[in-house]
Order: structure tokens, then sequence, then C-alpha cells
């Protein structure tokens, strides 16, 4: 069985306004995402400092146990929060998510602590499989006073994962792994909606 975790944290300076909620395809961005994963996964849940505006998508949802500590504080409530092992982590800002993809990572996610999406010399550490017993190499990173992501690579087995690897053209993978932060990336968004967007 496997989980799937979307974090919605970040405060959408640069977009101004909350980006969970932009209207992508007809739908809010992050029931979008939802909706994509709900029928390949068992167990979605959400992780918010600000619950109460997701209470119509009736998910599990938790606040980071270290506010303001970035990513790493993220992804270590949805991992406490997950029921499985296998938690595929992604942002709420990531309007073209893929079920094919993320089942993918859970896959290659086998016999490693993480799988993590390398493509284009980027590494996507909100769009990868974690597995939920990480969680204490999370919370030891934030109790050192770092918060990067990569400090808690240092201490988990990582598999790197290629576009090819995961059956992406070079104009898929920059689809799928794309995420809006400014109004232009929003209005980019609408214009590959528009065209039909990327598989799912």
């Amino acid at each position: 069985m496997r989980s799937a975790c979307i974090l919605s944290g970040g405060k959408s300076s640069r977009m101004g306004r909350n980006k969970a909620f932009l209207p992508v395809g007809g739908l809010p961005n992050i029931r979008r995402i939802v909706e994509t994963l709900r029928p390949h996964f068992p167990d979605i849940c959400l992780v918010t400092n600000d619950p109460e505006a997701y209470e119509d998508l009736g998910l599990p949802t938790t606040r980071d146990r270290y506010p303001g500590q970035g990513p790493v504080a993220g992804v270590h409530a949805g991992l406490l929060l997950a029921r499985f092992d296998r938690v595929f982590v992604v942002a709420n800002d990531m309007p073209f998510v893929s079920a094919d993809v993320a089942l993918r990572l859970v896959e290659l996610s086998e016999g490693y602590d993480a799988a993590v999406p390398e493509v284009g010399g980027q590494v996507h550490t909100l769009y990868a499989v974690y597995r939920k017993e990480t969680a204490p190499h999370f919370e030891a990173v934030l109790l050192a006073g770092r918060r990067r992501m990569v400090d808690v690579y240092k201490r988990i087995r990582v598999r790197y994962v290629r576009s090819g690897e995961l059956g992406l053209t070079s104009e898929e993978a920059e689809r799928t792994f794309f995420n809006m932060n400014t109004p232009e990336e929003y209005a980019r968004v609408l214009a590959w909606t528009e065209e039909g967007g990327p598989r799912a």
C-alpha cells in the first residue's frame, strides 16, 4: 500500500495569492492534484498551517511540527501523518502531477529510502517518494538547525531517477515537473492547459 502527501505550506508571496486554489483546467489546483492521485493512492494527506482553508477537501491534515523550517519540516510532518510506508510527496504548486510518474517512483524506490527525480540538472525534492521510516532523519536534521533537503539525503539511501526511467520525453518532463510561483508561470500553465496539457 502507498500514501500520497501534498505540501501546502508556502506563502505564495511571489504569486500574490494562494497557489493551491488557482484554477487550472476548471478546478482549483490542489483539487486537481487530489483527483489525479485519488484512484491510485488509498491514503492522501495534507500538510498545511492553515487547515481551515482546506476543510472542503476532506483530507487528513497536519501542521508542521517545526514551523518556519521549510520543506524539510513539511516532509517530516507528512511522513508522520501518512499511513503507509511509501509516501509520494508533492508540492501544491505543481499543476501537472502525473499518477503514472508517481507510481513509477514508488516502484523505483524499492530497496531505497527515497526515489527522487533528477531532470535537466534539477533535483525535484518535492515530487518524490520517501519511506515513512525516514521521518527521524528529517527530524534529526531539523534539530541540528539545518533546513536543506540535501542534509537529509546524506543520511538516507536515495535513488536519483532520470526522465528516461520515468518514460518521459524532455517536453513531458518539463511540464510534469513544472511549478508555478509567479503570475507569468501561472499564465504559462493556463496556456499549456488550453493546448491539452501533458499526459496524466
